[in-house]
């Protein structure tokens, strides 16, 4: 479900919906479309939003949190320009859902965002309960 639409409207039914969230000001971020990229506010809250994909070698879920600079290339979101929060959704195949939600802090306090003096990260991996290694790699 790597879609933002589509993963934005089932994590709308299912979580924000009812409890009583009113996302606004939605749009999608094409530019990580892979990872079913866009951005709301709900209330005063700037979100960002993310679907982790699963990857064939590694344990866990990977996904990408960059913007693109003035030349057109990847940069990490800037402490200076980051939203509130970014919120990473992940998927099973069982229909099982959750979501990991970095306050803009942690992400400073972490070193993903990109400061004056601290580099950033353009992506991370995320750890489900429910995620292990890809079948492929149990094969090798």
């Amino acid at each position: 479900m790597n879609d933002f639409w589509t993963a934005f409207a089932y994590i709308n039914e299912q979580l924000y919906m009812p409890c009583r969230l009113t996302p606004h000001d939605i749009r999608e971020e094409t530019q990580n479309g892979a990872y079913g990229a866009g951005r709301f506010c709900s209330g005063e809250t700037s979100i960002r939003f993310r679907v982790a994909k699963a990857t064939p070698t590694k344990l866990g879920q990977f996904v990408v949190i960059w913007d693109k600079d003035e030349q057109n290339k990847n940069q990490p979101f800037s402490e200076d320009t980051a939203t509130d929060l970014v919120v990473v959704n992940t998927f099973n195949d069982s229909n099982r859902f959750g979501q990991f939600v970095f306050p803009k802090g942690v992400l400073k306090q972490h070193k993903i965002l990109k400061t004056g003096t601290i580099k950033g990260k353009v992506a991370m991996r995320i750890y489900p309960s429910w995620a292990g290694i890809n079948r492929r790699v149990d094969k090798q």
